[in-house]
This record gives structure tokens, sequence and C-alpha cells, in this order.
């Protein structure tokens, strides 16, 4: 499934150094963890949803409505303006999704669990390239923190880990290949 290899085949595997904190990502908790990202991965995919659905609903039903009143050049502006401002709102809604899901992958648990997601717009993967999720090595919460699914045993759970691209820097390990994204710090915090 996956080309490049894994936090365990490259030289810079994760280890705890003489700093506070360790260099990788933070141990999957034992028992599951209080959901305390805000708003949780779940709730922000519901978001996106909704976006999408007010999206379209506003450009088949709303517009037209509100160009009846205006003549051709204007419906046409106000058309584009609506068009553009939802297209930004919902670039915004799935990349709030993609930072509270990497931000609760973290602590050690997910309230969502996508198969395939590219959510970042820079220091991601290059455009067109979808990456492949596998986040059962991580606590299945809901929203309320009701569990859904215990951890997987998994050598490399996802997390932050050495890139293999520059092992100064950390990348996002989605559990079965490298993200491409890519943080500037070191502490193992989210870099976005």
């Amino acid at each position: 499934m996956t080309t490049t290899p894994g936090p365990s085949s490259t030289p810079s595997a994760p280890r705890i150094t003489s700093s506070p904190r360790p260099s990788g990502p933070p141990p999957v908790p034992t028992a599951p963890p209080a959901v305390t990202v805000r708003p949780a991965s779940a709730t922000a995919l519901r978001h996106v949803g909704l976006g999408v659905v007010a999206f379209f609903a506003l450009g088949i039903l709303g517009l037209p409505a509100a160009a009846r009143g205006l003549d051709r050049a204007a419906g046409t502006a106000v058309g584009m303006a609506a068009m553009v401002l939802g297209a930004v709102v919902l670039a915004l809604l799935v990349r709030r999704y993609g930072r509270s899901l990497v931000a609760e992958i973290e602590l050690g648990y997910t309230t969502s669990r996508p198969r395939t997601a590219s959510w970042w717009l820079h220091n991601g993967p290059k455009r067109g390239r979808s990456v492949v999720w596998d986040l059962s090595g991580l606590w299945f919460l809901r929203p309320s923190g009701e569990v859904r699914a215990a951890p997987q045993p998994t050598p490399h759970p996802p997390g932050w880990y050495a890139s293999p691209r520059d092992p100064a820097r950390l990348e996002l390990w989605t559990g079965c290949q490298w993200s491409g994204l890519l943080g500037a710090r070191t502490d193992g915090l989210l870099p976005l």
C-alpha cells in the first residue's frame, strides 16, 4: 500500500532525547483520553458536509432568486461573488477539519476516521495526491468522549516522526504512509 518506508525503517526513527519533550509523537494512552480538541474532528467534518449542502443550495435556489431583480451584469456579479465566498468558506472548513484531526492524533485519539484525504493548502503533498490514512492505532472516540473502538496494537501509530526527507524536521505519519506534511518545530506539536 505504501511506496515509502515507515518510521521504523528510517535511520532517524523516533527516540527520546535529553530535552524535556520526546522527538517523536507521544505514546498512545493506555486509557481513553478526554476529548479536548474543539471542535472535534467529527464535528468539523459535519460542518464541512453542511457547508457543501449550503453551497449547492445557494447556487441552485438562492442565486437565481437574488438575481431576478437585477440586470444581467449585476446578477452575474452577485452570482460570482457568492460562489467565490462560498468556495472560500468551504476551503476554511476543510482546513479546520484537517487541523482538528491532526491535533487529535497528537493526543492519541480521533473522533473521525478518514480513509483517504488531503486537506492542507501549503506544506503538504503535491497537488492531486491523496493521502491514505490508517488510524486504527489510536483511540476512536465520539465527540462526547464515549469509546467507539480501542486502539489496535501497531509499532508506529499515526503521529509526528523524524522525516525521511529531512531528518531535522518532523513529518506526519498517517499510520501507513508519509503524508508529506513537514513541521518546522521539533517538539512534536502541531506545526501548522
